[in-house]
């Protein structure tokens, strides 16, 4: 059975580099000595994670009636991430519920369908300033989720909850439809001076 916590592909990518611009570097690359004191020696690294989301879970108290994928026609989206026809004019679609003493025949997770994921990139910028030969000053700002991507939580996977409807705010809730609740932190920022000695 597929874990709840299975990711298949993960992919991550650090860098580390000097910025080309100061001291023997590509631009501005014999500046004065108050200019070079900003300029010179500035370093950016970064970390961008890339990874497949949870798989999606179904809710085993009730049989799926269809031929259809779990899959939605063009993919899922945030209206209808679970496959499921209405045309019958139940409020259930695909789905019924089983009877008393049944037996469950429907999958905990699907490993062909995925919950919403997004790629995330986290950034730092530093630099150190030589103070005297003792004393070294260095700044560094660090950047968290720094394109302030949104990662949306699971489907919901309850059929009786019936088919998506559309809120006056632009958000959908029924089967098969997600919340527009951010699961990650937003794009976090901070400063810090650190005294070397």
């Amino acid at each position: 059975m597929r874990s709840r916590l299975d990711r298949t592909h993960i992919f991550t990518l650090s860098d580390q580099w000097n910025l080309p611009i100061g001291k023997g570097q590509h631009f501005f690359n014999c500046p004065g000595k108050i200019l070079g004191s900003v300029i010179n020696g500035w370093q950016f690294s970064s970390i961008l994670s890339m990874q497949t989301g949870f798989p999606v879970s179904l809710n085993t108290s009730y049989y799926y009636n269809c031929n259809h994928s779990f899959i939605p026609p063009g993919g899922a989206s945030l209206s209808r991430y679970i496959y499921n026809d209405y045309s019958n004019g139940t409020k259930l679609g695909c789905f019924s519920a089983i009877p008393e003493y049944a037996l469950k025949n429907l999958p905990d997770r699907l490993s062909t369908l995925r919950q919403p994921t997004i790629p995330n990139l986290d950034a730092t910028l530093q630099k150190s300033f030589p103070l005297t030969k003792r004393y070294r000053l260095t700044f560094r700002a660090d950047a968290f989720n720094l394109t302030n991507s949104v990662l949306f939580p699971g489907p919901n996977n309850n059929p009786a909850d019936g088919p998506p409807t559309q809120q006056g705010d632009g958000s959908y809730t029924g089967f098969g439809t997600v919340k527009l609740n951010q699961q990650n932190f937003p794009r976090i920022l901070q400063v810090a001076l650190k005294l070397a000695f």
